[in-house]
């Protein structure tokens, strides 16, 4: 394509020239790119700002009204399930785990299970050689006299136990120790399990103290008798060597479990009794102690039993009197 320029103004080559433009076109020809511009012309070359002479812009005009709204596309697909929010707190009774200063040597470790701490001291249990594979550390038990139904409703049983161990790496491979709890019923020296809490184990990974919380699912259970107690077993194992592990309890430190037992509420008065109005007026006897139906009230329908006639007997019967009017002894 020849490209054809012009200048307007003096010739560059004149001394004393000024100024001058050169106009010619730029762009790709059929496109919208494709312009006519000027710019000014000097000794030193083109230089300046380079006019349009075809898409020279007005001012911009105002802004027309709004269209109408197209039609709603179709429904995506579903997004992926989001992760599962955090599990409730099971809202019974809260017992705390209390027990004294003690070390593990083989034989699980005794505490109690109480309805408070309230002024109790801080206190660790130590198991010094953690068992390689799931052992009973240490045992709970609810007394015997806490409980005023047999009757366990079905929830969530949350053990929240704070503990830590000596190490929990041995070059890059983690340390760690998995807890969990079984709870039982006892009924004198016989133990019944109730919940296996495998599934809600829970490791304890710090070498300074964190809580962790395990988990079980408690069915509805009816107990042998109020008087059964309640136990837990916390069974603890080492995965590689961890050293010793420190379990904390009361104080700072409160380990408790929030259970699905509930208080029961407090027993209301006791309501009229449902008695049978057993006595009538004198004005329902007539002349030879037979009754007058007439003069008994519109509200107390009655007829007297015929197999117990004589008895004063006397039972309420809303369709009204049928049969043999009898005699009543011993009314008024």
């Amino acid at each position: 394509m020849n490209v054809h320029r012009s200048n307007i103004g003096p010739a560059i080559s004149t001394s004393q020239a000024v100024g001058g433009w050169r106009i010619g076109p730029t762009g790709e020809p059929g496109t919208h790119s494709f312009d006519l511009v000027a710019q000014q012309n000097t000794t030193e070359g083109l230089t300046g700002p380079i006019f349009s002479l075809i898409n020279n812009p007005g001012a911009t005009g105002p802004t027309g009204p709004q269209g109408i709204v197209g039609n709603s596309g179709s429904t995506g697909p579903t997004g992926p399930t989001g992760t599962a929010g955090q599990a409730g707190v099971a809202g019974g009774i809260v017992f705390f785990l209390s027990t004294a200063n003690a070390t593990y040597n083989g034989s699980p470790i005794t505490g109690a299970l109480t309805q408070s701490d309230t002024g109790l001291s801080n206190t660790t249990n130590t198991i010094s050689s953690v068992p390689n594979s799931y052992s009973t550390i240490a045992t709970f038990t609810l007394l015997s006299n806490i409980l005023q139904t047999p009757v366990i409703p079905a929830g969530l049983w949350d053990l929240n136990l704070f503990g830590a161990i000596q190490q929990n790496k041995q070059g890059n491979t983690p340390l760690y120790t998995n807890v969990y709890f079984n709870l039982y019923s006892v009924d004198g020296s016989n133990e019944n399990l109730l919940v296996d809490g495998t599934s809600g184990a829970q490791q304890i990974n710090e070498l300074t103290k964190q809580e962790i919380d395990c988990t079980i699912y408690m069915p509805t259970t009816i107990l042998s008798s109020i008087s059964t107690a309640l136990r837990i077993k916390l069974l603890v194992e080492e995965v590689g060597n961890v050293g010793a592990m420190t379990l904390y309890f009361q104080g700072t430190t409160p380990s408790h479990i929030h259970t699905s037992l509930t208080t029961p509420g407090v027993t209301g008065p006791t309501g009229p009794a449902n008695t049978l109005v057993q006595q009538f007026v004198r004005s329902t006897i007539a002349v030879n102690n037979t009754l007058n139906i007439s003069n008994i009230l519109s509200n107390m329908v009655w007829i007297i039993n015929p197999a117990t006639a004589g008895t004063a007997n006397v039972t309420l019967h809303p369709g009204g009197p049928t049969g043999t009017y009898h005699y009543i002894n011993n009314i008024g």
